[in-house]
């Protein structure tokens, strides 16, 4: 049986782009199958940040009213950490915003105290920190921003609570991590949560109304 040319053509046409075709999907499949395998890969990190437990860090620094907090001070106290600057153009008002709901959601619990370190010390003196805290209506006896030697601050917080910072080229702005940490009646890390989620006061309520029930 002979085959005219231009079906053959055809037909060479039909395989190439069936060929192709095959070619696309199998991509295709593989990076939806990449993004899955990344997405897992996150959720898992995720779950274990959020029940990871570790020392908090040592630390003596100046809250928004010059007054000295030392980590000693928080011991039979259970808190929650973030980490923020005042001229953030990024997440940090997000955050802080999230952390005063946090203050409404665990206004019944005596033991309950939120600290919130600068990344941008230079800048955060005190009078800074007071003015950028009333604009969250932040209560000073139970939530602390917090203040201190560049060195001091950077170590505390990216050796002590695992949070990475740099400056961004170019920019006024620093790069950072958004988790925020909560501390038992011990001294201890329990966990890191997400401080950019917008369910953040209610899950970070949830985990620290069990902290404070927890004996030291």
């Amino acid at each position: 049986m002979t085959v005219e040319p231009g079906r053959i053509s055809k037909i060479a046409l039909v395989a190439i782009g069936l060929v192709v075709l095959g070619l696309v999907l199998v991509n295709l499949y593989s990076g939806m199958r990449k993004l899955q395998q990344a997405a897992e890969r996150k959720r898992g990190v995720a779950s274990q940040l959020e029940h990871l437990e570790r020392p908090a860090p040592a630390f003596s620094l100046t809250d928004q009213n010059g007054r000295t907090l030392d980590h000693s001070d928080l011991l039979g106290k259970v808190w929650v950490a973030s980490f923020i600057f005042t001229h953030c153009q990024g997440p940090c008002p997000t955050i802080t915003k999230h952390m005063a709901e946090l203050q409404k959601e665990v206004a019944d619990l005596p033991d309950v105290r939120l600290v919130s370190l600068t990344l941008d010390p230079a800048r955060d003196t005190p009078a800074v920190l007071k003015e950028y805290a009333d604009r969250f209506h932040a209560d000073g006896q139970r939530w602390f921003f917090l203040t201190g030697p560049e060195d001091v601050l950077k170590k505390v917080v990216q050796e002590g609570f695992l949070t990475a910072q740099q400056s961004a080229p170019d920019s006024d702005q620093i790069i950072h991590g958004t988790r925020v940490a909560l501390v038992d009646r011990r001294g201890v890390i329990r966990g890191f949560l997400s401080g950019t989620d917008g369910d953040l006061a209610a899950r970070a309520a949830v985990r620290l109304r069990e902290l404070h029930r927890e004996k030291p």
